[in-house]
């Protein structure tokens, strides 16, 4: 039981981590088209106009980044099956990105969209199935071969196990998004109406204060975002 909780523990740290690696993936993926992008703790933000491609390809960058996080996880976890530390971290990380694809792909099933590879199936003139059948094949894939290095065999008590640990870390997200959207998303600016909002300095990619007027206008089934942002330099102590 104890090393039951503690596994748990582990994976849902690995799940935090990778949820940041994540949305980093997606501000990366805008930083290469040459588009400005910030993230708080479980959402990416572009603060320029996008185009409909530009807005698939950054939607790409998270659930690319979970990709090679799984891969790498089992990669390393082949290398250290004699090391028991590592052999945790790395399963963590495994099973962590499968809980995100697995969740990702419940949320497509009951709204019927999969959220951000279902934009990038849009411009291909594809429907959500496909992207849950994606979501699952990975799951799917990445357990088994997980179990079958591990010599884990299925049982109903394992099959349990994971459908408790898989309730665990959609509450973990739940509790981590509710945070980060009533403390960081208004910081950064809406894509919704007309907005002034500040935000801080932290890096090359915030202002002071953004002036937002935002549209949408359908190209495919992807939702294009127009964004005209006007930059007021405040002064000195004036909101910082």
């Amino acid at each position: 039981m104890r090393q039951t909780m503690t596994f748990a523990l582990f994976v849902y740290g690995a799940g935090i981590a990778s949820m940041l690696a994540h949305e980093l993936g997606h501000c990366l993926f805008y930083w290469m088209q040459g588009v400005p992008a910030g993230m708080s703790l479980m959402k990416e933000f572009p603060l320029r106009n996008v185009t409909a491609s530009e807005y698939a390809l950054g939607s790409a960058g998270g659930p690319f980044t979970n990709i090679v996080l799984i891969t790498v996880s089992l990669w390393l976890y082949k290398r250290h099956l004699n090391n028991p530390t590592f052999r945790m971290i790395f399963s963590s990380f495994i099973v962590g990105n499968v809980c995100y694809f697995v969740l990702r792909g419940l949320i497509a099933l009951l709204k019927k969209r999969g959220g951000e590879l279902t934009d990038i199936a849009g411009m291909l003139g594809l429907g959500y199935g496909p992207i849950v059948f994606v979501y699952g094949a990975i799951s799917v894939a990445a357990l088994s071969y997980w179990m079958r290095l591990g010599g884990i065999k299925w049982s109903f008590r394992r099959a349990s196990a994971f459908l408790a640990l898989l309730a665990g870390y959609v509450l973990v997200m739940v509790g981590i998004e509710t945070i980060d959207s009533r403390l960081f998303w208004s910081r950064f600016p809406t894509i919704a109406g007309q907005a002034s909002v500040q935000i801080p300095s932290w890096g090359p990619f915030w202002t002071s204060r953004v002036t937002v007027g935002a549209g949408a206008c359908g190209a495919s089934s992807v939702t294009r975002v127009d964004l005209v942002v006007v930059i007021e330099q405040l002064p000195p102590g004036s909101g910082h």
